[in-house]
């Protein structure tokens, strides 16, 4: 059996107000900017899910049970897109914050460690409209703490179980477009024929339809968004939340907050990336990587209280 959305008020995009900016306001779906330059927001509603995955789905991780109720009690706010080159670009303009190069990039047939590659040269095209890449937990952290002061609003990372409910925005389904992997193509960047074509892995799971981009990123809001009205929480980038590695959601907390016991060395990303196979795009799916860990598949949203 599988479990979905329990009780949620849900508006669409279509129904969001355009990004104004302000203190932000509290009718879930709207968009705002705390600053003209901000990243635009959208307000999620309050809400319960049952988080993970059920016993009898046969693609499965271990980790991504047991299953259990998580409840948010009130609306918050998260970023329409993830966070994008040029918005991390105005953060190390102003702070003068480095991050470290050495990022695991794409080089021909293999992904490997390049000294010389970090977040402003990926080792394929990008522009400023594109998601920030090879940055790690660390350099996330150190945004959201200049966004937090720079506003003087609480922002932060998403926790596991707000990234779970707003890439599930209210589907019983295994991804919130539907159960079939070949219709994900219009929402979100994937190992899909168009990489295929491109010289992507052998061992990639393709997908068979077409997104119309290869072995890269795409710029943020290039697809369809879900029904909460935000974009790319299926493929583009694994996105750092704010959770420590824990092998199961037993103990777990169940308002929605993170989980910050555990081993903490290894952080939790959530969503899967551009070339992920689709069992990994999926919403319930789990990943830790190291805290400094930099790679051009990783990224982040943000997230903030109202």
């Amino acid at each position: 059996m599988t479990f979905g959305l329990l009780s949620v008020s849900v508006m669409l995009a279509s129904c969001a107000t355009p990004g104004r900016v302000g203190s932000g306001p509290a009718a879930a779906g709207s968009a705002f900017r705390d600053c003209p330059n901000c990243p635009e927001m959208v307000v999620v509603p309050a809400g319960r899910f049952i988080m993970g995955t059920a016993e009898t789905d046969p693609i499965r991780d271990k980790d991504e049970g047991p299953q259990r109720e998580v409840t948010f009690a009130n609306a918050f706010a998260v970023g329409k897109f993830e966070l994008t080159r040029g918005e991390f670009r105005q953060f190390v303009k102003e702070t003068g914050h480095a991050p470290l190069n050495n990022c695991t990039v794409f080089t021909g047939a293999k992904t490997e460690r390049v000294a010389s590659k970090g977040w402003e040269d990926t080792n394929f095209p990008q522009t400023d409209a594109h998601p920030v890449s090879c940055v790690s937990w660390l350099d996330a952290k150190a945004y959201v703490a200049w966004l937090a002061t720079k506003t003087g609003k609480p922002y932060r990372l998403l926790s596991e179980a707000e990234f779970e409910y707003v890439a599930k925005a209210g589907a019983k389904t295994r991804y919130f477009f539907g159960d079939d992997p070949n219709e994900g193509c219009a929402y979100g960047n994937v190992a899909d024929a168009t990489a295929k074509e491109a010289g992507g892995l052998a061992t990639w799971a393709y997908v068979t339809c077409r997104d119309g981009y290869g072995i890269s990123t795409a710029p943020v809001g290039s697809f369809k968004p879900n029904a909460f009205g935000v974009y790319d929480t299926y493929g583009s980038h694994w996105e750092w939340v704010e959770d420590c590695r824990n092998d199961s959601y037993r103990d777990a907390p169940v308002d929605g907050s993170a989980w910050v016991t555990g081993d903490c060395t290894l952080r939790s990303d959530r969503g899967g990336a551009f070339y992920s196979n689709q069992r990994t795009n999926r919403p319930s799916e789990r990943a830790f990587f190291p805290h400094a860990l930099n790679s051009v598949n990783v990224g982040f949203r943000i997230a903030r209280a109202l």
